[in-house]
């Protein structure tokens, strides 16, 4: 019965979804969320806050499930395993992007992980009895960290608040708060506060209109064809 139930949740189209997981599994979703075409959500425990999205061929698929309000799960990402993965508020996973939940996985507020990033909490392959070397830890990202595109996160390692992870790095330690890391393993290239400018009201006011106008070119006019004035 559960594997039909499943199976019709992935087949059902996006607003059918929401309903079949309060009904049948006993989900706690927010208000004005979007789960995607072929998207499946599942656990012992699933909350997604209001106006959350996951998006289409994506799956999530855990002990627990906690997806924070105005967060964002891109497409084709897979989550997996029976761990909690827990997700804080206005965070976003980017597409594509693996994370195994053997252990617990938490990503704080405001915090992303870009496109094909993978985190892993379990490392065996060759046998353990014969003295090959194991690892079975949880993985904890803070508040306001950026992890861009393709990084790769090890077994038990904590990445602080405040951080942001270049490109295409491992993760092979730690990451304090407000370090800047690339490489492989990562290390420390730079502190945020070395990086960040003075927001000057002028400097403010400039950011603030050039944001204004990306808006209306993505947002109004490529997507609903709106001719911004």
């Amino acid at each position: 019965m559960r594997k039909l139930l499943l199976i019709f949740l992935l087949l059902s189209p996006p607003g059918v979804k929401k309903l079949v997981l309060r009904w049948f599994f006993g989900a706690r979703i927010g208000r004005g969320v979007r789960i995607g075409w072929f998207a499946l959500v599942t656990g012992r425990r699933v909350e997604i806050g209001d106006y959350s999205e996951i998006r289409s061929f994506s799956q999530v698929r855990c002990g627990e499930v906690h997806v924070g309000a105005y967060s964002v799960i891109g497409n084709s990402v897979h989550i997996y395993g029976p761990g909690v993965f827990r997700m804080g508020r206005h965070s976003m996973v980017g597409s594509e992007t693996q994370i195994n939940v053997w252990h617990d996985v938490q990503i704080g507020d405001m915090s992303a992980l870009g496109s094909r990033c993978m985190i892993v909490t379990h490392g065996v392959w060759l046998p353990y009895t014969e003295g090959y070397w194991v690892k079975f830890a949880g993985v904890t990202i803070g508040d306001r960290a950026w992890i861009a595109s393709g990084v790769f996160i090890q077994p038990g390692i904590r990445i602080g608040n405040e951080v942001f992870v270049n490109a295409m790095s491992v993760v092979k330690k730690d990451v304090p708060d407000g370090a800047v890391v690339e490489g492989y393993p990562a290390h420390q290239v730079a502190r945020m506060e070395e990086l960040k400018r003075t927001m000057t009201p002028p400097r403010l006011n400039a950011a603030v209109e050039t944001m204004l106008r990306h808006f209306a070119d993505l947002e109004l006019q490529r997507e609903r064809g709106v001719t911004a004035q």
